[in-house]
């Protein structure tokens, strides 16, 4: 039932896994603007999933930073992977 969820239908792809694992895919990745904004994109999701498993809702009064700061911070970890 997992294994579906892993499937690429665009260009990239984010799930959270029953254990709470989460899995960013990209069918490619380089530096380049393109590849980084994709990847932000995927990014987005996984601390959407995170926020919402630790019962963390947007809101853009009262929740904008802290999901703003795990970005920025998932962001940075991966990159630094990456590159």
């Amino acid at each position: 039932e997992e294994i579906e969820k892993l499937e690429m239908r665009g260009i990239g792809r984010t799930v959270m896994l029953h254990g709470g694992q989460t899995i960013i895919r990209l069918k490619k990745f380089d530096k380049s603007p393109y590849w980084i904004a994709n990847l932000s994109h995927e990014i987005f999701h996984a601390v959407s999933f995170l926020m919402d498993k630790v019962g963390i809702k947007l809101d853009l009064k009262k929740s904008d930073e802290a999901f703003a700061y795990a970005i920025a911070y998932m962001t940075k970890r991966t990159l630094k992977k990456l590159t």
